[in-house]
């Protein structure tokens, strides 16, 4: 029996106008809750480490849940992105598939910086037979952090080139323009790891996605242009 309910059918305008404004925010949102990131201020002894980690834990897993949440919904932005700019075009399916993959990585270092450390340090606190979280530990965490934020970023970079190599191809001076946008976003993360021993720290990183953030942006911008699909 055939279904009374007609199907669903979506505009792609409004599709176009909804993605870019998540492009947009997610871009504004993820550099306000980086900005917020705790950090720890200069402490003596590996009690008063613990002690600093355990007041910070709340606003730490707020923002990392936070920043989650942001590259979630970028990630489907991202996802309506790539569909406009058709999936059929192998650099665009491979420009997503680095982005998918680099948002997937980033929510290691996030889950590890955000709720594994505090979560651990606070465990640690409460056993009489640990009492602070050994020295070693927080390195290894810490290092985990550093490699997996960076291939994120590598990535994101990669998906970046990828899509801007196809819209150089399209016609129009705004993609055109986007692409050229986007070449320069997608080499600025790469050439820091390249030529620069960079470690990330909240005030550095914000810098750093600087140009992830002005990509975003470009793509957003470029999905609120009515123009035909290529």
């Amino acid at each position: 029996m055939a279904s009374a309910v007609p199907a669903a059918s979506l505009n792609p305008r409004s599709v176009d106008i909804v993605a870019g404004i998540a492009l947009v925010l997610s871009a504004i949102l993820s550099l306000i809750a980086i900005l917020h990131h705790p950090t720890l201020a200069t402490v003596q002894g590996a009690e008063e480490a613990a002690r600093a980690i355990h007041s910070l834990a709340a606003m730490d897993k707020l923002v990392h849940g936070a920043l989650m949440a942001i590259f979630s919904v970028q990630a489907i932005g991202f996802y309506y992105f790539s569909a406009r700019l058709g999936f059929d075009r192998p650099a665009i399916l491979a420009g997503f598939m680095a982005y998918a993959l680099g948002t997937i990585i980033l929510f290691i270092p996030t889950t590890l910086d955000g709720f594994v450390t505090p979560d651990l340090n606070d465990a640690c606190m409460a056993s009489p037979n640990c009492g602070t979280l050994p020295s070693g530990v927080i390195g290894l965490i810490a290092i985990a952090i550093q490699d997996f934020t960076m291939i994120s970023l590598v990535a994101t970079s990669s998906a970046t080139l990828s899509w801007s190599t196809a819209l150089v191809r399209f016609p129009g001076w705004m993609n055109r323009a986007a692409g050229c946008i986007g070449f320069a976003c997608g080499v600025a993360p790469l050439a820091v790891f390249g030529f620069f021993s960079v470690y990330l720290r909240p005030d550095n990183l914000a810098a750093i996605v600087l140009a992830p953030l002005i990509w975003t942006l470009t793509a957003g911008a470029l999905m609120f242009h009515q123009q035909t699909r290529p």
